[in-house]
């Protein structure tokens, strides 16, 4: 019996543990994709500036860089919006032909 409630006790410790990394994994989670977005942020405000030579430096170069920067995110949502769109609307079912020499299920009997 008591080695019964050294296991009891081993596990509610495991638990207490795993809960603890539990919530250090999420919250390091969180800041690793924190960093992932502010990342992909960067790389995409740089390369959609870099094809028209944007000075960074002054105000106007900004102004320009942001502006392109929107427009080419618009560009893409309205791209995911159009696919998105395309996939709803496409049929999903198993082609079935009523020849049954073109059939793949066919079953022979």
């Amino acid at each position: 019996m008591e080695m019964f409630f050294w296991i009891i006790g081993a596990v509610i410790v495991v638990a207490i543990f795993l809960m603890v990394k539990a919530k250090y994994i999420k919250h390091k989670l969180f800041w690793v994709l924190i960093f992932i977005f502010i990342l992909l942020f960067y790389i995409s405000f740089v390369l959609s500036g870099i094809s028209k030579s944007v000075n960074l430096t002054t105000f106007e170069g900004l102004k320009t860089a942001s502006t392109i920067y929107l427009a080419w995110l618009s560009n893409a949502f309205d791209n995911i919006k159009t696919i998105t769109g395309e996939l709803i609307h496409m049929d999903w079912n198993i082609n079935r032909t009523s020849d049954s020499s073109m059939n793949t299920l066919n079953v022979k009997r």
